[in-house]
């Protein structure tokens, strides 16, 4: 694998006109689009995404640990929210800020490897796939990439395969994946990104 290796999503959104390259490899810069994108994606779509996610879950943990009983599992981020079971108890009710963390905090459990992750979380046996498809739900894979709401947030699970497959060292740290253009999409000033328009984006695919 080349280290400027380029993966592309096979069918890019009709509805998104550019799109520019992240090195999966600059796993801070990585996190901070997943971030952004989470954070500016609509409240319904990131509220339903945080409580199938939590909900999914929490019946994993009850189910791997009957005995645990109200204990906070070790994947329940303390380390932010503080040792209070509130915000667990009440998932569903947090607000978009927490919900944003809560959200990228699962995720970023599930790309790592197995033996990196909390013993609860691991034993839930959760990945990138399973995630995207609590996310969408029933949604057709045709509605996600049609329209631009999802295409933006698909782009999120996208990016974590291929981080995955990074930190399971099946990637190349110069491999880079292209999302869609938007307003999340902030580079450094000292970093001159990849952007291709449509007709690059299908060209880079040997269509004509």
């Amino acid at each position: 694998m080349g280290r400027h290796d380029k993966t592309i999503d096979d069918e890019p959104p009709v509805s998104v006109s550019y799109m520019v390259g992240i090195i999966i490899g600059k796993t801070d810069r990585v996190w901070d689009f997943i971030h952004r994108r989470f954070q500016n994606c609509e409240d319904t779509l990131c509220e339903r995404i945080c409580n199938a996610w939590v909900e999914a879950l929490v019946l994993k943990t009850q189910s791997a640990y009957p005995d645990a009983g109200d204990e906070l599992p070790d994947w329940w981020p303390t380390d932010h929210f503080g040792s209070d079971k509130t915000d667990y108890m009440h998932y569903q009710e947090l607000p978009k800020e927490k919900r944003v963390y809560l959200i990228c905090h699962i995720l970023k459990m599930t790309v790592q490897p197995l033996a990196k992750q909390p013993l609860t979380m691991a034993a839930c046996k959760l990945n990138v796939t399973q995630l995207k498809e609590l996310a969408f739900g029933d949604l057709d894979p045709s509605a996600i990439i049609s329209d631009e709401k999802n295409a933006l947030i698909n782009d999120v699970f996208r990016v974590a395969g291929i981080l995955k497959d990074y930190l399971a060292g099946r990637r190349d740290a110069g491999t880079e994946v292209f999302v869609n253009k938007n307003a999340d999409c902030v580079l450094s000033n000292d970093e001159e990104p990849t952007v291709l328009s449509p007709a690059a984006t299908w060209q880079s695919r040997g269509v004509p």
